[in-house]
């Protein structure tokens, strides 16, 4: 139990320390951290503020009850010349301060104090550097009038208590940042596969549709996502797929299953492979189920491919005029419908095959097929 945490109780502790935690978890919840860290401590003001010490910049910066124009004339100017800065330096981290005690009487005097924090009313400061690195600094400061007095022991006891949550809170809070960076980055490797891919859950709703399975799903070609998941064009290939989804997402299962989906509107059936995923990371108390757990891979037969005619240039020395005509070849296409589709002598598309043949190192059309269907630039899209 913390002693005389807070003039307000233990339970005004408990509710800061909840309040820490949330937004350890919401990042947009941190004002309301610092509005509640402030009323607890009888001050008008508070901040959390991350600097970055290479660029000398202001990265997050949350306040409450700081006048917006002075946060603008901190970020462009007083950022060079903040003593409170390079006094809590001085300090090991996680230390809490007040200017009372650890700034000398000369502070009133500098620029900073007469020309940015007593025009807000800035004169008794409590905080503290959360975190201290090559690259950044993290600090928290709330504020108070002079007429209220010093921060009093069990104030200054109360912000020491919180200072470890706060600490392990910006460590959450970087944790789930890189997650999400990570998350976002493989959503979009993910988007420009020319293979659709949805991930589902353990009931088979779909948490994850990449911009593929997106087309297939909205063009109706045998599946639909509706108001029971996926649904296929019959009652039975809907219990097939569904089935599958189950199995896969079973502790147990190692393998996947496929089927095939074929449709009146389509000359290409549907292929849909159905795989297990996530059975290494199975720690989650039994309560959350909606983490994906099988992923549906899905392409059609004939599928065809847009080629990035740039990669195809990258990779192989190609002009635009040659990397068309490999992809059209990869696509199926013959020579002579080439010379008709892009309005070319049969002599002037054999002669860009030549030169495609010498440039990649291979000697038949179905050698460059084989090439170029398996390099980037048949494995993406563009977007």
């Amino acid at each position: 139990m913390p002693e005389k945490a807070s003039t307000a109780s233990l339970q005004a502790f408990n509710e800061l320390v909840t309040c820490i935690y949330d937004a350890a978890l919401d990042a947009a919840l941190w004002p309301r951290f610092i509005q509640r860290l402030t009323h607890a401590l009888n001050a008008h003001s508070g901040l959390l503020r991350v600097q970055d010490l290479q660029a000398n910049e202001v990265g997050t910066y949350v306040t409450h009850g700081v006048n917006p124009e002075y946060q603008q004339k901190y970020v462009e100017y007083y950022i060079h010349d903040d003593p409170l800065i390079a006094a809590a330096a001085q300090h090991r981290i996680g230390t809490p301060l007040q200017t009372a005690t650890f700034l000398p009487t000369s502070f009133r005097k500098t620029e900073f104090y007469n020309d940015y924090n007593r025009p807000q009313g800035i004169d008794q400061v409590l905080g503290g550097l959360l975190v201290k690195n090559r690259s950044r600094i993290a600090l928290l400061g709330v504020h108070r009038r002079d007429r209220i007095g010093v921060y009093e022991p069990h104030e200054v006891r109360l912000v020491e208590l919180l200072i470890p949550h706060l600490q392990r809170a910006f460590q959450v809070n970087s944790h789930l940042f890189h997650l999400k960076e990570d998350i976002h980055a493989a959503h979009d490797a993910l988007h420009r596969l020319l293979a659709g891919i949805i991930l589902v859950d353990a009931t088979g709703k779909p948490i994850f549709v990449n911009e593929r399975a997106e087309a297939m799903l909205s063009q109706g070609h045998g599946l639909t996502l509706g108001r029971y998941g996926l649904q296929a064009r019959t009652w039975e290939q809907t219990q097939t797929l569904h089935k599958l989804i189950f199995e896969a997402c079973q502790p147990t299962q190692k393998t996947g299953g496929s089927l095939s989906i074929n449709s009146p509107d389509s000359l290409h059936p549907l292929n849909i492979l159905v795989t297990p995923i996530n059975r290494e990371h199975t720690f989650d108390f039994g309560v959350d189920i909606s983490k994906a757990s099988a992923a549906l891979f899905i392409g059609t037969t004939g599928q065809q491919h847009n080629f990035s005619l740039e990669v195809l240039c990258n990779l192989y020395g190609l002009t635009l005029a040659e990397a068309r005509l490999a992809g059209a070849l990869a696509n199926g296409y013959s020579l002579e419908k080439i010379a008709e589709t892009f309005r070319l002598s049969k002599n002037t598309v054999r002669t860009q095959l030549k030169s495609c043949f010498q440039k990649t190192g291979v000697h038949r059309q179905t050698e460059l097929v084989k090439l170029i269907l398996g390099d980037p630039a048949g494995l993406v899209h563009r977007r």
